[in-house]
């Protein structure tokens, strides 16, 4: 792992200390910035039809509006498997006079055969605007080889974004690892297939609960972090995973992160830190919450149920800010919009 990147640069300030858990705000930040509240959020990363095997569940498209609508959202990135999906959350937002402008991304699970009429079909009825790859839910690794179908449909169309799940499971985490991350970007830059790239997760998804302070060891949460795997350099720890993320981002023009999610004061800590130091990063970041994914439908006493969000865009400006990301990078992310 001596190289980090297509170009062979060096490693960046923030990559020297690989596996060095960063010391961490176990309080919030005073003055956080209200201003961001009327800026109008993008939530880049959201789910609007279900995923065969998956616990979380897609809300009614009632309820997405409601969660858009009290949520500040004014661009959301959704991820669809069939156009009527689309369709009827359109619709739903006109009738309640919601404006969102919805970024439609296909859930593509075959990059190798891909339907190009139901592509024409989507992108002529304005239903399609990007792609959404999971490497690991549909079992490949990522490759040029695989991917440079889908590469050419989205020039095509006018360089279409693809969002890509970038995984940190142990047993998963090798069908999209670093030096695979790596070794595409190189064939999309030799073969001149550039389009913009979204990584999943800023490079792992990092669990909001395991944190670690200085004056608290906690064995559990330093395996999490850690190296998971000493022997198998294939098994990269999350700290590696998100830094490889953020230079990559930094690099090329092309490659932005998706946050879902930094509401773990790690995470959040480790891009405040990249961010600040590098105030570029600031224009790549584009806030995502992977909704419904932590979520819950609640049964009330009286039969009916509830849904409450489990993520949200404004508590993940919050935890960067906690972490001490400075004022004006946080208003850019606040900002940012899908490319």
């Amino acid at each position: 792992m001596s190289s980090i990147s297509p170009k062979k640069e060096s490693h960046l300030q923030f990559m020297n200390e690989l596996d060095t858990i960063p010391d961490i705000e176990a309080f919030k930040r005073a003055n956080y910035p209200q201003e961001t509240t009327n800026i109008g959020y993008t939530d880049t990363h959201m789910h609007i039809d279900n995923m065969e095997g998956k616990k979380w569940r897609v809300p009614t498209q009632e309820v997405i509006s409601y969660y858009l609508s009290q949520k500040g959202i004014v661009q959301a990135g959704t991820i669809f498997e069939e156009g009527v999906s689309v369709n009827k959350l359109l619709n739903t937002l006109e009738d309640k006079e919601i404006d969102c402008s919805i970024v439609p991304f296909l859930f593509v699970h075959n990059p190798y055969e891909i339907d190009r009429e139901k592509v024409e079909y989507l992108y002529t009825s304005n239903l399609l605007k990007g792609f959404k790859l999971h490497p690991v839910y549909d079992n490949y690794p990522l490759s040029y080889d695989l991917l440079h179908n889908l590469f050419e449909i989205s020039k095509e169309y006018g360089s279409l974004p693809i969002l890509m799940h970038l995984d940190d499971r142990k047993d998963s985490m090798d069908l999209t690892a670093p030096h695979r991350l790596d070794r595409l970007i190189e064939s999309m830059i030799e073969k001149d297939r550039i389009v913009p790239l979204i990584l999943g997760h800023t490079g792992a998804y990092a669990h909001p609960r395991l944190v670690l302070y200085k004056s608290k060891p906690n064995p559990p949460v330093l395996q999490y972090w850690k190296n998971q795997s000493p022997e198998n350099e294939a098994n990269y720890s999350r700290i590696y995973l998100i830094k490889h993320a953020l230079q990559l981002a930094k690099e090329y023009p092309f490659v932005y992160l998706d946050s879902s999610s930094c509401i773990n004061k790690i995470k959040a800590k480790l891009i405040s830190d990249a961010v600040n130091q590098f105030p570029q990063l600031s224009r790549k970041i584009l806030l995502g919450t992977d909704f419904p994914v932590l979520s819950q439908h609640k049964k009330k006493k009286d039969g009916s149920t509830s849904f409450n969000v489990g993520v949200t865009v404004n508590g993940q400006l919050e935890a960067l800010w906690n972490q001490g990301l400075k004022k004006e990078h946080l208003l850019q992310i606040a900002s940012n919009r899908i490319p």
